[in-house]
């Protein structure tokens, strides 16, 4: 008997968990923002995250398991680093005969299947767990959330009632980011909390109300600003992935091709955010989060010192040239790491990028995001990153140079006439 399956839409309407309305208001929405189908129905609350998990396992015949509950093999566990199990949102759980037992969220998401498979090098048995849980589980298992005890998020308490099963995902400089449901619009959202007499609270309210100024590719959509309880709470878009400065400080630095793609997907949308009139300078590695599709910009807080422009006070009439150099700066950060030893090998069209980017003149820097994106899309990333791999010499005389080592004896060479005759070449 030949077995028919069914796109998830029609599965959930079969289930009896969605009405045709609440389908076709969804992949209207599917159409317009080229967004999955699922993340759409959980976002607008016409679904839960338990009803799609056990739909696709019904359907494709996988286990479903709560991936709290779970106890993980810490052989299991390496067989994937931190950064690929946040990006493909996949938990390795055990190793048995048969495979590598893995859970994951999207099971038909074939992509994230075949990397996964690609990276753990052997058989893999799916099991089906729901997304938020299964996040939560893999920032746990791999320490990715280690600070996060509930003594250092007192603001949890002091949330809106509104807003219920809050979990912190990420703190800096006391603004907190939380993952929270939205009980009075219905829908998984995510939180920001700052404290309304932070010296950076002006900042970041600018960063938010600029984000806010419409839809763009790698921004999250800001849904509502309010004050309660000494802070100012930010609704957004529910972020997914791991924080970029977190990565570059646990993982090391990017590969070229990486650094490129991100910084040039970022650049493209804060030009589209400019023209719309919002400003694009509280770009920094701490305000990105890294998830399976690639980076999302979040308003979260204002920028470290070497993100912002020395010639800021004189930029006023090109906010694109600040732009550009907050841009260079993330570009930096993402090809070089943090105090990475030894300094990594970095082709002369990058450093060219990276100098028209952190020109202490703005003159002298690219007078718009969109002038850093073109120049980034010039090259084949990819192949100079290979070519990096050949060209050891360079790197041997780089590294050579730095070593401060005694003269060494060299032998006097003999030729061959003289090794004939008996000569050894010494002076008479």
């Amino acid at each position: 008997m030949i077995q028919t399956y069914k796109r998830l839409g029609e599965l959930l309407s079969s289930a009896g968990c969605l009405n045709q309305m609440q389908l076709s208001i969804a992949l209207a929405e599917q159409r317009v923002s080229n967004r999955r189908l699922g993340e759409i129905l959980i976002e607008r609350g016409f679904v839960t995250e338990e009803q799609v998990a056990q739909c696709l396992a019904d359907q494709y015949g996988y286990q479903i398991i709560n991936p709290l509950e779970v106890e993980i093999e810490p052989d299991a566990l390496r067989r994937l680093t931190p950064e690929e199990a946040v990006q493909l949102n996949a938990l390795p759980i055990s190793q048995t005969a048969a495979g590598l037992m893995v859970a994951i969220a999207d099971p038909i998401d074939v992509v994230a299947t075949d990397r996964l498979m690609a990276l753990v090098r052997s058989n893999v048995i799916l099991h089906v767990a729901p997304s938020c849980a299964l996040a939560r589980r893999i920032r746990s298992a791999y320490g990715l959330n280690d600070e996060f005890i509930p003594e250092a998020f007192p603001e949890a308490d002091k949330a809106p009632k509104r807003y219920e099963k809050l979990f912190s995902r990420y703190k800096i400089n006391n603004i907190a980011l939380f993952d929270a449901y939205d009980s009075f619009m219905d829908r998984p959202v995510s939180l920001i909390a700052v404290p309304l007499d932070h010296p950076d609270a002006a900042t970041c309210l600018e960063a938010v109300k600029a984000s806010a100024k419409g839809v763009f590719e790698v921004m999250t959509a800001v849904y509502e600003i309010a004050e309660e309880n000494g802070f100012r709470w930010v609704t957004l878009q529910r972020v997914a992935g791991e924080n970029l400065d977190r990565i570059l400080r646990i993982r090391g630095r990017r590969q070229l091709i990486q650094s490129a793609e991100l910084v040039g997907k970022i650049a493209e949308s804060l030009d589209d955010l400019q023209k719309a009139g919002g400003a694009g300078n509280w770009v920094c590695a701490q305000n990105i989060f890294m998830g399976a599709r690639g980076p999302v910009l979040v308003p979260f807080v204002a920028p470290p010192e070497h993100y912002r422009s020395p010639s800021a006070a004189f930029d006023g009439d090109n906010p694109g040239a600040s732009t550009a150099f907050a841009l260079g700066s993330l570009l930096k950060d993402c090809c070089y790491g943090f105090n990475q030893k030894p300094e990594p090998y970095i082709p002369a069209p990058m450093k060219d990028i990276l100098a028209n980017c952190l020109a202490s003149d703005s003159k002298d820097r690219f007078g718009s995001p969109i002038e850093v994106a073109s120049a980034l899309r010039s090259f084949n990333w990819t192949a100079l990153g290979h070519s990096l791999n050949q060209n050891t010499a360079q790197e041997r005389e780089h590294l050579l140079d730095t070593i401060v080592s005694e003269p060494v004896f060299q032998p006097k060479q003999i030729s061959i006439i003289d090794r004939i005759l008996g000569r050894n070449n010494k002076a008479a």
